[in-house]
C-alpha cells in the first residue's frame, strides 16, 4: 500500500477547522489525530466511437464509496512504507471495490451520455488498480455528554463531504468482535 504524504499540518487543520466556525458552536476541541483511509485507486479507459479517454476513480476499502479525483489529483506518497500514524483497516477487497468502482463510473458515463451523445459503442475497461491510503485530520469535539467530529482532508485542507465522513466514521468504529491494529487505535479515541 502506498501512503500519500499529508500537506496539511496539525496546527493549519486546526486553523482551518476554526476559521469554518466548527468548534464555535460545538464544544471544545478534545483531541486531533491523523489517520490514514484505504482506497483502491482505479483507472478505466473509456472508448465511444473513435475517441478514448482515462477516467480515475477512487473506492475507499471500509464502505465503497466512489470519489472520482479532479484532474490535478497526482498524490505525493510516502518513501517508507508504514507511516507513523493511523491507518484505518480494510473491510473491502479489491475484486469488490472493482466492481463497485466499475458500476460508479458506467453510472457517471451514461449520465454523461444524455448531456452529449456518446455514439453507439461504449467500452469501458480498467486498466490499473493500485492500494493507496489518504490522510484525514479527525478532531473530535464533546458537548455535554455528546462527542463528535469534525474532517480534513490532509492533503488538501478541504472538509471532508458526508460520504467519506461517514466512511472514516465506519472504519474508526471497528465492531468490538475484530481485534485488528486499527481497532487499538479507534480504542484511543473518544468514540470508542
Amino acid at each position: 500500500m502506498k501512503y500519500v504524504h499529508p500537506v496539511i499540518s496539525e496546527h493549519q487543520a486546526l486553523e482551518k477547522l476554526s476559521k469554518k466556525g466548527l468548534f464555535q458552536r460545538a464544544a471544545p476541541l478534545q483531541r486531533i489525530e491523523l489517520v490514514y483511509l484505504p482506497f483502491f485507486l482505479h483507472t478505466f479507459e473509456i472508448s465511444r466511437s473513435n475517441r478514448t479517454s482515462r477516467l480515475r476513480a477512487l473506492c475507499d476499502a471500509v464502505t465503497g464509496v466512489v470519489v472520482v479525483p479532479d484532474d490535478g489529483f497526482k498524490p505525493d506518497f510516502h518513501a517508507h512504507g508504514e507511516p507513523r500514524d493511523y491507518l484505518i483497516e480494510p473491510r473491502l477487497d479489491a475484486e469488490s471495490a472493482q466492481e463497485i468502482a466499475r458500476e460508479e463510473i458506467m453510472q457517471l458515463v451514461l449520465r454523461e451520455a444524455f448531456k452529449q451523445p456518446l455514439g453507439r459503442e461504449l467500452n469501458i475497461r480498467q486498466v490499473t488498480v493500485s492500494e493507496i491510503a489518504l490522510p484525514y485530520w479527525i478532531a473530535y469535539t464533546k458537548k455535554g455528554e455528546r462527542y463528535s467530529i469534525k474532517t480534513i482532508d490532509g492533503s488538501t485542507g478541504v472538509k471532508v463531504g458526508f460520504r467519506l465522513k461517514s466512511a472514516l466514521l465506519a472504519g474508526l468504529t471497528v465492531p468490538p468482535g475484530r481485534s485488528t491494529g486499527a481497532q487499538k487505535n479507534c480504542n484511543q479515541s473518544p468514540l470508542a
